[in-house]
């Protein structure tokens, strides 16, 4: 086989690779930062993903307190860390980062709306608080892999959309001054009775429903 036919085979092959492969650039380093429930800067460290759930927001809210079920849900795109590399190292409550190159068809993301997942710790795991934040706005959609172009930039201080969190005013840990945070919110879990708990609310009920008899009577 003629050896053009092969370079140019080769070529091609690699520009449909190159093609196949979505960047998002997501920031929060101009405008508004992220802080905890208390309004103090995330630390250092503390996690943050990108991605998409596949669960209105009304069931994200209604289990704010499963965070195993809302991993289920989501499909994670790049993860980045408060204060990690870029124009925003070392600084509490921000993060600016650019997700690597990945096929939003592959991960079943094309189209679909972004999410930003924030924890006040350094994985979800270890979590007290989270807020999740999106925007209806077109660039807060993942790009099709064959997209021209095929990558999107988002900003924090275009949130349309607190999920789970608020929007408030912090406090910053740098200059001590008044500055603009969306607050993620605690994760509030309802403890399971214990079975001597179950037998107390029966105890109870029955008496509730003996009274009611007597006073009919």
């Amino acid at each position: 086989m003629n050896k053009s036919v092969l370079l140019l085979g080769s070529l091609l092959f690699i520009a449909a690779q190159s093609a196949q492969a979505v960047v998002v650039n997501w920031v929060d380093e101009t405008t508004y930062g992220i802080g905890d429930a208390s309004g103090t800067p995330l630390a250092v460290g503390d996690k943050v993903e990108l991605g998409y759930f596949n669960i209105n927001d009304a069931t994200i809210q209604a289990n704010a307190s499963n965070l195993t079920y809302l991993n289920t849900h989501f499909t994670l795109f790049d993860s980045t860390t408060i204060g990690g590399p870029g124009d925003t190292a070392g600084i509490a409550g921000y993060f600016a980062a650019s997700s690597p190159n990945q096929s939003t068809i592959n991960l079943g993301l094309s189209g679909k709306q972004i999410y930003v997942w924030a924890f006040n710790a350094v994985s979800g795991a270890s979590a007290t608080q989270q807020g999740i934040f999106t925007a209806t706005t077109s660039n807060w959609f993942f790009p099709d892999d064959n997209a021209i172009p095929n990558t999107t930039s988002i900003e924090l201080n275009q949130v349309t959309d607190n999920i789970i969190g608020g929007f408030g005013v912090g406090t910053s840990s740098a200059t001590g001054s008044p500055q603009s945070l969306f607050n993620t919110a605690l994760i509030v879990t309802s403890p399971i009775p214990e079975p001597s708990s179950f037998a107390l609310l029966g105890g109870l009920a029955a008496l509730g429903v003996l009274a009611v008899r007597r006073r009919r009577s």
